[in-house]
């Protein structure tokens, strides 16, 4: 897939998801902190397991994320923003970092691409 399809993709999901996340915020009759609290105080629940099995899925994303930017030579003060975005807005950070990457490492290739040219 090419570099303008994918960047395309995924800020169509990454839109959608922002769009999904602000219907749910303000139709919501609870504030989120007060239906997640609710969520955690009852450990039976379908609800409580998917919650946890998320934030295991960002805390592995989390760790990835930092491998991952470490080695595309990322300064501390990005790791540290991105890690904070996935951890407090999930799927919103995970998808702005997704975005970040694929970017950074174009203009790259591109960069190379045309110092080699001339």
């Amino acid at each position: 897939m090419n570099y303008s399809k994918q960047v395309i993709g995924l800020m169509g999901l990454l839109t959608a998801f922002i769009l999904l996340t602000m219907y749910i915020a303000l139709t919501s009759t609870a504030p989120i902190w007060v239906e997640a609290a609710q969520m955690l105080s009852n450990v039976s629940s379908l609800q409580f397991h998917v919650m946890i099995d998320i934030y295991l899925l960002v805390l592995l994303f989390c760790i990835w994320m930092i491998k991952d930017s470490r080695e595309q030579g990322y300064s501390i003060k990005i790791q540290i923003i991105f890690v904070f975005l996935s951890v407090s807005l999930i799927s919103i950070g995970v998808m702005l970092y997704l975005l970040y990457r694929l970017t950074v490492h174009t203009h790259r290739e591109r960069a190379i691409v045309k110092s080699l040219a001339s």
